[in-house]
């Protein structure tokens, strides 16, 4: 039984240099490290669960005005997809499809659209990889950014 309370009383301790102090404070009326262990996990698991919305909504939420910035939006996007991930929140293939299309201005919305239609079209069981798609996307925005800048130095 001696052993069992050392045993007891080094987890507590342990447990307790790992949390934060306004967290351990909290927990100290709790005895046993299962118990102190099981209110922590709760605890965290739902602050885990709403950060994970959080970050999703803020992933699915950007958005880029200009076509000119396309090609590093879309590469952000790429970026905090990869975060997302890393922490455990996975985007489908469709919804990261769905959050382009979204996010970036009409005229290459309608671009990126017609892509996927075409790519149904010849293969109406697969779907376009999201970053070909992005590829796809960056090339065409710099195509246009570049007929923009001529157009303006024509008329200027």
């Amino acid at each position: 039984m001696a052993d069992w309370d050392r045993s007891e009383s080094v987890a507590l301790y342990m447990l307790s240099q790992r949390l934060p102090d306004s967290t351990a404070v909290r927990l100290q009326s709790i005895t046993t490290v299962a118990d102190r262990w099981a209110k922590v996990t709760g605890e965290f698991s739902i602050k885990s669960q709403y950060t994970e919305i959080d970050l999703l909504s803020v992933f699915s939420e950007m958005c880029c005005s200009t076509i000119s910035e396309v090609r590093t939006f879309l590469g952000q996007m790429r970026v905090k997809r990869k975060e997302l991930a890393t922490v455990g929140v996975s985007v489908t293939p469709k919804d990261y499809q769905t959050a382009i299309l979204k996010a970036i201005p009409e005229e290459m919305s309608k671009f990126a659209s017609g892509l996927l239609t075409a790519s149904r079209m010849f293969a109406p069981t697969t779907q376009i990889n999201p970053d070909i798609l992005i590829d796809h996307i960056c090339e065409e925005s710099d195509r246009l950014a570049m007929r923009h800048k001529h157009e303006k130095t024509a008329k200027g």
